[in-house]
């Protein structure tokens, strides 16, 4: 069985990288970016992940997506255990890896059905879960306008995962 200890870390990294992206998708266009963002943080502190996407650009999520999703073909996801006493290769860990974050998924077709939101909102969730990290707090800085149609948001977020604090 593989370790997954290194998830830890990279689950935390996960999120606290996926805490930017935020865009008033779901709230009023008067809404300013600053509240969005601390909007999407209390959702994602609660861990209502499905909520917490609707506050993200779907632009963004959609790129997420695609990032994500073509790994499954990559490391040869058959959807089926391995035969029982046949030793792991590094294909079926990344398999496994990924069944863990898409769960409940059962099949790779049912994991490449779910929308865009679903996917941000699984793998955070599962990544969370199994990092058991917490989302401590955020202080929003300010924001930064780039164009007519973006601003980037600065935040310093604080998470914790065991002793190990970012």
């Amino acid at each position: 069985m593989p370790s997954f200890r290194f998830l830890r870390p990279l689950s935390l990294s996960l999120a606290l990288l996926c805490a930017g992206p935020v865009a008033a998708a779901e709230l009023t266009v008067d809404t300013p970016p600053e509240q969005v963002a601390r909007e999407a943080y209390r959702r994602m502190q609660a861990a209502d992940w499905v909520a917490a996407a609707e506050t993200f650009d779907p632009a963004a999520l959609k790129h997420f997506r695609e990032l994500l999703l073509p790994v499954l073909d990559a490391v040869g996801v058959s959807g089926k255990d391995p035969p029982a006493g046949k030793k792991q290769d590094s294909a079926s860990a990344g398999a496994l890896m990924l069944w863990v974050l898409f769960a409940p998924a059962t099949s790779v077709e049912e994991i490449k059905a779910l929308s865009d939101r679903e996917v941000f909102a699984r793998i955070m969730a599962n990544t969370m879960s199994l990092a058991s990290a917490k989302l401590e707090g955020q202080d929003v800085i300010g924001s930064v306008a780039e164009g007519s149609d973006m601003v980037h948001v600065v935040t310093r977020n604080v998470a914790k995962v065991e002793a190990m604090t970012m």
